[in-house]
């Protein structure tokens, strides 16, 4: 199976110390044990020690809460948010991390008043109504977000997610992803030194891997490369 440039490139990055973008979900599963965090940290000082920056996108959740039905979705991202901030930060003082350079990223202040942000995310919101394909894979993604994330509140009840399959609001949902996009497109102008970047998750993401290699839009990103960190821990 051939590997995609952007899992190259996440690669080569990682091995030129590269700056590091460290995505956390909040309210994922896979971040709620301490072990895996402090699994990951370690991973990220001994791969890169210059600056890491951690992405726990609280303020766009507020999205994917609102596109479930959450009657207070900006009180359930921040809740989340901060839930998993202060687990990194006792995760970090245990890890390698506490001796690098690291900070979270910081949305309203850094990313909403980036001039280049703003204009990434209107372009990208041109070529979700223009290309029927990015708009599909666009809808597909937030839609198993969604579903799991609602599963996650109803305790993962399959009978209550199929009962409740019609009261996801994709379009309120896709506004999550193309934001996140519009993020990473942005990124050279609002970090320092961040001409190329890692972006480190726990799984692969296909419709990030296509966007970044302009199947959709026909340019490629090269400041991005893309590297998944496996890092499982069996539930006790």
């Amino acid at each position: 199976m051939d590997v995609s440039q952007v899992l190259l490139n996440g690669e080569k990055f990682l091995q030129d110390r590269r700056p590091v973008i460290l995505g956390l979900s909040p309210g994922n599963s896979h971040y709620c044990k301490r072990e895996v965090l402090e699994r990951l940290f370690d991973f990220i000082a001994r791969k890169n020690s210059d600056k890491a920056l951690l992405f726990i996108p609280d303020k766009i959740s507020e999205h994917n809460y609102r596109a479930i039905g959450s009657k207070k979705p900006e009180k359930s991202a921040r809740t989340k948010g901060n839930a998993l901030r202060n687990k990194c930060n006792k995760a970090i003082q245990s890890s390698g991390l506490c001796q690098a350079s690291y900070s979270f990223i910081r949305w309203t202040e850094d990313v909403e008043t980036c001039h280049e942000y703003n204009k990434a995310l209107a372009d990208i919101k041109d070529l979700y109504e223009a290309n029927d394909e990015f708009r599909d894979d666009i809808r597909e993604s937030t839609e198993a977000a969604l579903r799991g994330l609602k599963g996650r509140g109803k305790g993962g009840n399959k009978k209550n997610e199929l009962a409740e399959e019609s009261a996801v609001d994709l379009k309120e949902g896709v506004q999550y992803v193309l934001k996140e996009l519009a993020f990473f497109v942005a990124v050279p102008s609002i970090y320092e030194n961040c001409e190329e970047f890692v972006f480190v998750y726990h799984r692969s993401w296909p419709l990030l891997e296509r966007f970044v290699a302009g199947c959709y839009d026909g340019i490629e990103k090269p400041s991005l490369g893309v590297f998944v960190f496996n890092n499982t821990i069996k539930s006790d």
